[in-house]
């Protein structure tokens, strides 16, 4: 699911404004851990997903709040701020019989409007901001016969080409390899983008590519 934020406040992330506040490192780990349990209880736990030589941290893996009730303003607040903070989020142990496919896209909505996927073919039956990414063929919703996951196993942004490019891709996972075979990775481009010398930044910004649609994605 992918969701675009509209508002006149929306955080903008560009390498020049945003070094400050969104290289963390692992001190600032505990300034959101704070936030979060005022906002969900003392039961709230965090960690980073990956700490980096430099000791700045990239990702923040979340466990014990429930995502199958609705949010308060302060715990969606709490949970919109991490994002920005860490730029990725796990929240763990959530419950696939109770946080249903309506019950996502509720959650979805604290970080912007759901945008559905271009590829109309693997859009969810009855839920087209969701899309089916698995290669279980003919199991969870996927009645194309064969495996959706392989559409996305090469590097990818998703959907940055729109005049109004995505603010967060969310996956619900429902089952997952044992092995790190087919595991989702992910790049954190912002960091890149900043420690890159500044006349290979300058290049890059001045980069413009054209998009064609595959025949497909109809």
């Amino acid at each position: 699911l992918h969701v675009a934020y509209h508002g006149a406040d929306t955080p903008r992330i560009s390498p020049a404004s945003a070094t400050p506040m969104y290289h963390c490192g692992v001190e600032d780990l505990a300034e959101d851990l704070s936030a979060l349990r005022a906002a969900f209880g003392g039961a709230t736990q965090a960690e980073p997903l990956c700490v980096l030589p430099n000791g700045r941290s990239f990702g923040m893996r979340i466990s014990g709040i429930d995502l199958s009730v609705p949010l308060t303003p302060a715990q969606a607040t709490a949970c919109v701020h991490s994002f920005y903070h860490h730029r990725l989020l796990c929240i763990s142990n959530q419950d696939p019989d109770r946080v249903t496919k309506p019950v996502f896209e509720r959650f979805s909505n604290y970080f912007g409007a759901p945008v559905p996927h271009p590829s109309i073919a693997t859009r969810c039956p009855g839920f087209p901001a969701l899309q089916i990414q698995t290669n279980l063929v003919g199991q969870r919703g996927n009645k194309l016969g064969r495996p959706v996951g392989d559409l996305a196993r090469s590097f990818h942004a998703d959907i940055d080409y729109e005049t109004q490019p995505i603010t967060a891709t969310m996956m619900h996972c429902i089952a997952a390899p044992r092995d790190a075979v087919g595991a989702t990775e992910v790049c954190d481009l912002l960091s890149a983008t900043v420690e890159l010398p500044a006349v290979l930044r300058e290049q890059a910004l001045r980069i413009r590519v054209q998009r064609r649609p595959r025949a497909w994605f109809a």
